[in-house]
């Protein structure tokens, strides 16, 4: 029993003695993590390019892959649409791997300037919408798009471990200058240029290059076989509140409703807290049916998380998160995520958090010219529908309907609406012909199809009543237009719940200057005259309304308000 005991106890002082020697010559390792915003170029993301770029230096047999593997040093690099992580761990000091890491970072730049200039082919609609996140927020980049940063064998972050080796490096060049002549002062500074040269500025200055390739109206206007429409759900902070919420609702987003294949739903960080985008590419006639559903889905998403789904959801990902920081790597990848992009309280992830709501809501559209985005027409419908967004109209919305037809039919019109329409609807009444007459009306948004359908009511009981009309398409001629703040394609939707639309075989074509004479009153064929008499009419909301409405109702279109001329001028 005693020779047992004591073999028992000399196994153990063995195990003991064993794990001590082994952690004694644990290998330490430091670890450098850079960090990139998305390249976009072209109000395109360019993050894959980015990405593959850096993949294929590690691939390709080259003196590069040979120095990293001969230096002994792993690397692991990351993409998502939000931007792209690279972490180098090595057992060598802060010093050698920063020299690693910065001719690794050097190599990869020559090809990384090419992507300014080259032609992303494989485009899908989540590309498009990086830039418009930035933009919407009015600022650029809150921190240096790319970013650097050192961590020990610990896990805990190196201050200034790489502006530091910077400092020494221009000291000691600067020492090796002093005492070597002109020539040869030269040829050290040529030779020191990789680890001399700040290589994450020269990054950053390679984005701000790229912003300049992005147009002034981005990214509104983008070269697109479909619009795309885009939900913007935004939370202000990146925290684990937010961030476990906005993870619940996209899963609820992606399996509770139908995801069309034409459709996507991205998570993004911003630098100003996250951003969950739900988007997808439409038809121009489905927009609206599209803005309602995804509307619908959205608010069925946030407004239907329970208790029990939060506590099992909230459980899961901070276990996940606690987990990962148990990966010294993991760990390192994922603080210097939130630092770059400005996350409060991951460094200690808590027991619980709570569901936090979005602080807004917003919506884009991507359309392929600027005119999409301010007329909204259907000339092949009866009656033709046309809506225009005016940005600086800020109060409601102005609407005209436009009656063409027998006199008969016009004169009976009138006085039916102005003795009993016009008591229920505060309507302006234009009759500037026999043959025509237009009623116009302002609104709030969410009334128009009221207002409306009660004109549409009206008129069609009085024209049946009194001259047995039951098909108002073999009979008037009718053209509907609104103009207001909201996306032209919206208040095009209010306008058609009002006015429900068929489909119709009219021949549309674009307005010419002879066309407006009917409106300016004019014969002189001077085009200055023309001009500034027309900018004169088009000068408010319901003129613009009527003009829209009359246009409708002859099935000309137009595509912006005053290059009407220069349109002339080119078809002549």
């Amino acid at each position: 029993m005693k020779k047992t005991a004591l073999t028992l106890m000399v196994v153990l002082l063995i195990a003991v003695c064993s794990i001590r020697c082994m952690a004694d010559n644990a290998v330490k390792l430091n670890r450098v993590v850079v960090t990139f915003s998305p390249l976009v170029v072209n109000n395109v993301n360019c993050t894959d390019q980015l990405f593959d770029v850096f993949s294929q230096l590690t691939k390709i047999p080259s003196s590069l892959s040979e120095d990293l593997e001969a230096s002994g040093a792993l690397w692991s690099i990351s993409q998502n649409l939000c931007g792209m992580q690279i972490c180098v761990s090595s057992s060598k000091s802060p010093k050698e791997l920063c020299e690693i890491v910065g001719l690794f970072l050097s190599h990869a730049l020559r090809d990384t300037e090419k992507i300014l200039t080259s032609t992303k082919s494989d485009i899908k609609p989540v590309d498009r919408l990086y830039q418009f996140l930035i933009d919407s927020e009015g600022s650029a980049y809150k921190t240096k798009p790319v970013s650097i940063t050192f961590y020990d064998y610990s896990g805990k972050e190196i201050e200034d471990c790489y502006s530091k080796y910077l400092n020494a490096e221009d000291a000691a060049n600067a020492a090796d200058a002093e005492v070597a002549s002109d020539t040869e002062a030269s040829v050290v500074n040529e030779d020191k240029k990789i680890t001399k040269n700040d290589i994450i500025n020269d990054y950053c200055e390679l984005y701000n290059r790229s912003r300049e390739t992005n147009m002034e109206l981005l990214p509104k206007v983008q070269a697109v076989a479909k619009p795309i429409l885009a939900k913007l759900i935004f939370w202000n902070k990146l925290t684990p509140d937010t961030f476990i919420s906005a993870s619940l609702i996209k899963n609820k987003l992606i399996f509770d409703g139908e995801n069309s294949p034409n459709s996507a739903i991205e998570l993004f960080n911003s630098g100003k807290g996250l951003v969950l985008v739900v988007l997808s590419e439409v038809d121009k006639n489905s927009l609206y049916a599209q803005h309602l559903l995804m509307s619908k889905r959205i608010d069925a998403a946030v407004s239907g998380i329970g208790p029990k789904e939060w506590e099992a959801w909230n459980g899961k990902l901070l276990e996940v998160m606690r987990n990962d920081r148990r990966d010294y790597n993991k760990k390192a990848m994922f603080d210097e995520w939130n630092k770059h992009w400005g996350g409060i309280g991951f460094n200690s992830i808590p027991n619980k958090s709570d569901f936090k709501k979005p602080d807004c809501i917003k919506e884009a559209e991507i359309f392929s010219t600027q005119s999409e985005h301010n007329f909204y027409l259907t000339p092949d419908t009866y009656p033709a529908i046309y809506a225009c967004n005016d940005e600086n109209f800020t109060d409601g919305s102005n609407v005209a309907v436009c009656l063409q037809g027998h006199t008969s039919f016009i004169d009976g019109i009138e006085n039916h609406v102005r003795s009993l329409l016009k008591i229920t609807v505060p309507i302006t009444i234009n009759r500037k012909r026999p043959d025509r007459i237009t009623l116009s009306f302002y609104s709030p948004e969410a009334k128009i199809p009221a207002h409306l359908s009660r004109i549409k009511s009206s008129v069609s009981d009085y024209l049946y009543s009194k001259f047995n009309v039951t098909d108002l398409k073999k009979s008037i001629r009718i053209g509907i237009a609104g103009i207001s703040s909201i996306p032209a394609y919206q208040l095009h939707g209010l306008l058609s719940l009002g006015w429900p639309t068929n489909k119709s075989r009219y021949e549309s074509r674009l307005v010419t200057s002879t066309d407006l004479y009917d409106f300016v009153k004019s014969s002189s064929s001077n085009e200055q005259i023309l001009k500034n008499r027309w900018e004169n009419l088009a000068s408010s909301p319901q003129d613009k309304a009527y003009i829209l409405s009359v246009l409708a109702c002859n099935n000309l279109t137009i595509d912006s308000w005053f290059g009407i001329n220069n349109k002339d001028k080119k078809d002549n």
